[in-house]
């Protein structure tokens, strides 16, 4: 019988994704998602500000420093420690965007007006859908909250 942690592994080490990611030196294959959001939408550009909640591993912050350039900025947060980027213009903060002082604590850390926020924030899945349904709707709104 084989385990399922191992066909995990098999299907990752296929997934072009993936591996793509590994040649271009990305934290995450979710850096494509957003390479194609932003192709396709061209809502972030050189010089902008951007807050990048739900930032871990760091995948999203490094499309975004490649984009913004070094006249941009980019905030990164997440729950978890995310290892810095060899970036100036890019910095990692932990923080739980549920906390009463979440919105206070960013306009205090952010160093200038946002141009745009991205989010792509997860609960921890339990694996019962109702509940993790509802948490995913719990951090989507709060990620508009932040944004307003």
């Amino acid at each position: 019988m084989v385990k399922s942690s191992s066909i995990w592994l098999q299907r990752r080490k296929k997934d072009q994704y993936h591996r793509l990611a590994k040649l271009k030196g990305y934290r995450s294959r979710a850096a494509f998602k957003l390479l194609h959001l932003i192709k396709r939408h061209r809502f972030i550009g050189r010089g902008y500000a951007v807050l990048d909640l739900g930032a871990a591993p760091g995948g999203w912050s490094q499309v975004l420093a490649e984009i913004v350039g070094d006249e941009g900025y980019v905030l990164g947060v997440d729950l978890s420690k995310i290892e810095p980027l060899e970036s100036q213009w890019v910095e990692f903060m932990q923080l739980d965007i549920n906390s009463e002082s979440a919105i206070n604590i960013l306009k205090a850390k952010t160093r200038r007006v946002l141009d745009a926020v991205v989010s792509d924030v997860s609960p921890n899945v339990t694996g019962a859908w109702d509940l993790d349904h509802f948490k995913q709707i719990q951090l989507a709104s709060r990620s508009l909250e932040i944004a307003r």
